[in-house]
Formats: structure tokens, sequence, C-alpha cells
């Protein structure tokens, strides 16, 4: 960015993943953004730690912004994806009850996915294993809407398009310091290179992702939020299941999370996951702490859940995969289910961002160029 401490601009954008990115691009059309990112570049964290599904938004309260962007979110997916050709499926997804007792959970959530107007379909246990066979189940939801995307590939475009536009993205920048000064910010932020320069603006919006809770207090004052780390582990399946599930297999959801699911990417390649495992850490300075995983350990775990639905599974099957990240909000030591968005003082603070983040990224960018229209 430009050695200058009198640069200005109209809206300071804080974090280069997918939201952030989504962000900065709807706003530069309307007018000048900066977009500053501490990584040297866009995704590194959350972002690139995904399974890339774009969901259908069934497992969030009606009422939630979850769901409302969610919903929008994977329309706008789908558009933005076809037309700037970036990989995707629409391969649809399978929730399926193992046993017998879960079948009343897949009735009260068809119920619930009419009631947010999410298509599925009953799938009873024999035309299950017609569509895939390797799944064994009583009975399953089969819901159309669900797909994969190349979420790099997503990030790149909306990269170009900011290109286009004229936007500045400081990558190696961060924001260390801000003062509110009536009608905008003066923000002070580190250079690549170790320099301190400030930058003036009419608008903060601040999707740092894991910062955003750091970056909140330090704008606004206070100690009030705090981003815990929560890993969810993947396996990969070896190479013989290539191409052998056609859609997404997801269990019954359990109480720490949706289950151990099997999920296709673009190639037909397989993994298993994720599991949730909340770290001892918070903060984006933590994250390389908790991706440390005792993979040994971990397999037969991996192994004993999905052969319940995928028995003719091996345990050589499975390999070490990646470790996906969620920044968990807890809002004065409370934690929040809900994605989060505060207004004040010129600033728009983007918390809890975790799933379905990565599907309802253009909506959420969508309600921000709203809040400053």
């Amino acid at each position: 960015m430009a050695n200058s401490s009198n640069l200005t601009t109209d809206v300071v954008v804080i974090g280069a993943g997918v939201v952030g990115l989504a962000v900065a691009n709807q706003l530069s059309e309307r007018c000048r953004v900066v977009i500053i990112e501490k990584n040297l570049k866009f995704g590194q964290e959350a972002s690139s730690r995904n399974s890339e599904v774009i969901h259908s938004g069934i497992y969030y309260p009606i009422d939630s912004s979850k769901t409302k962007l969610c919903l929008r979110g994977r329309e706008l997916a789908y558009d933005f994806c076809s037309r700037n050709k970036v990989p995707h499926v629409k391969c649809g997804k399978y929730v399926v009850a193992i046993h017998a007792e879960e079948e009343n959970y897949l009735l009260n959530l068809r119920e619930h996915a009419k009631g947010v107007g999410v298509d599925c379909k009953w799938i009873s246990s024999s035309e299950l294993n017609l569509r895939e066979p390797l799944i064994r189940a009583q009975a399953a939801l089969f819901f159309p809407e669900s797909g994969i995307l190349d979420s790099h590939q997503l990030m790149s475009r909306l990269e170009d398009h900011l290109i286009k536009q004229e936007a500045i993205i400081a990558y190696g920048h961060k924001v260390i310091d801000g003062e509110f000064m009536g009608d905008g910010w003066s923000l002070k932020y580190l250079t690549t290179d170790g320099r301190i320069e400030e930058l003036n603006c009419k608008f903060v919006v601040n999707c740092g992702g894991f910062g955003s809770a750091g970056l909140y207090n330090l704008l606004l004052g206070g100690e009030r939020f705090e981003h815990r780390i929560c890993c969810g582990r993947y396996f990969n399946l070896n190479s013989k299941y290539q191409n052998k599930f056609s859609s997404l297999v997801y269990p019954v959801p359990n109480v720490d999370g949706l289950g151990i699911h099997v999920t296709r990417d673009l190639d037909g390649m397989v993994r298993l996951g994720p599991d949730v495992e909340w770290s001892n850490f918070s903060g984006y300075q933590n994250i390389e702490k908790a991706l440390q995983v005792d993979w040994d350990s971990l397999q037969l775990k991996f192994f004993d859940f999905v052969k319940e639905y995928v028995p003719s599974l091996i345990v050589e099957d499975l390999s070490p995969g990646f470790v996906g990240v969620r920044p968990k909000l807890f809002d004065s030591g409370r934690a929040q289910k809900d994605f989060v968005i505060e207004k004040s003082k010129n600033s728009f603070h983007l918390l809890g961002i975790e799933s379905p983040g990565l599907t309802a990224s253009l909506a959420i960018a969508e309600e921000i160029v709203k809040f400053l229209s």
C-alpha cells in the first residue's frame, strides 16, 4: 500500500477471507475500498480449511441469520460460480438414519425443511441402496440443492473483480489500532517492512475471521467478544473410492455436531469428517497450535463411526487429511450459536462467521451493502 500517512478512502474492509473478499467486491462497485489483510494472500485461515460444501440451510433455527443468509447465499453462490466459471456441482446430500430409532429425526427435519422452504425427498432403504450402493441405512432424506465448489477459485475470482474495480488490496498489513473521529475512522496498520502507517476512512467493515473479536475489542474498547478455536479433522479415503459416491452423505447429527460424514470433492475423491474437537486456544495467533493431531489414535474413531453406514470400509482405507477450523463466538463468556453483525460508530463487525459462512458469504456481503446504502 502507498507509503502515506494521509491516505484516505471510503471503506476499509479488514480481512481477505471469503467473506471479506465478497464484502469488498460488492462495495467496490459503489465506492472506494481498501482491503487490509495480515496474511500474504487471501483465504489463509478458516476459508481454506473447510469441506467446500454449498449447504442447503436445514440445520439452523428458522428465524436465525444462519438460515436466512445460507438460503440466500446458496442461490448467489451457484449464480456466481456459473457466471464466473468457478468449478462446482449441485450433487445433493443425503441425511441418513443408520438406526430405526433415528427415523423420527428425519421426520422432524423434513418438517423443518418444509418450513424454511428447502426441497427434500424421503428415500427408503432400498432406494438409497440403488442410488448409493455403498451406504446402508434405514431411511434417508435427500436434499437436491446441496453441492460443492472450489473455494480457492471462488476467492480468486473475487480478487480478480476487486482488481478490475481498482480496489486496493494490502496483503501483509495488520491493523493495530484505530480511533473514531466522529464522522469516520483513523486506522493504524503495520506494514510488511515493519513501518506503522495511518489510513483514514468513513466506514470500517471488520471481516477478520478469528481476529474479528479482538479487532472489535480493540476498536470499540472492552473485552466483550472472544473467538475460541473449534477443530474438525478429516481423513481421506483411498483412490478405490473415487467416484463411488454421487452425493454427500451425512448421518443424523449428534450432540457435538453433524456427525462424521462422507464428502466428495470435484474430482470424485472422498473424505470423511469432520469431527468436533474444542481447542484450549483462542484467537487466530494460536491456530497452528490447535492444528496438532494424533492421527493414529483418531483413525479408529473415524473408522468405527463411518463403518456403521459404509460397512465395506476397512481401516486401511483411511489416511490423514486436513484439519478444519471454526471461530466459535463467545459474548461476555456465553457461547453464541448464530452469526453476529454488530454496528457501532461507522463500523460493522462480522463475528462468529463459521459454517455455513462459505455458503452465506455473498449474502452477508449484500447485508453490509444494505447497511451502507
